[in-house]
């Protein structure tokens, strides 16, 4: 497949399997489990965001608003975990994609 589109994996030991549950939320970048540990379960949410396409930044915040959606759904009932490649930054702005990241992280803490 061309660059940046490697599609997104969790891959987790067989052993816990007991405790794990694929949600079944997000697009093709996303992908997301259930994972049933103590009073309050964890949503990983991993992603791997767009980078360069003529599309990226539409694909970009579609991405995000979808992640969004995700995140609350499951904020009460679930501890949240997003990690992955994020293809922007938190620390620097000089990319689009870092101030469309750090807008959607300022709403989501």
């Amino acid at each position: 497949m061309k660059r940046g589109y490697g599609g997104v994996a969790i891959i987790w030991k067989k052993e816990i399997n007991e405790n794990i549950k694929e949600l079944i939320d997000g697009g093709n970048r996303i992908q997301a489990i259930h994972i049933q540990q103590g009073d309050k379960p964890i949503c990983l949410i991993n992603v791997y965001m767009p980078s360069d396409s003529k599309n990226a930044d539409i694909e970009y915040k579609d991405t995000l608003a979808q992640i969004d959606e995700m995140i609350e759904k499951y904020k009460d009932t679930h501890e949240i975990i997003v990690c992955g490649d994020m293809n922007g930054s938190l620390d620097r702005s000089s990319t689009p994609h870092d101030k469309i990241l750090k807008t959607s992280a300022r709403k989501n803490v």
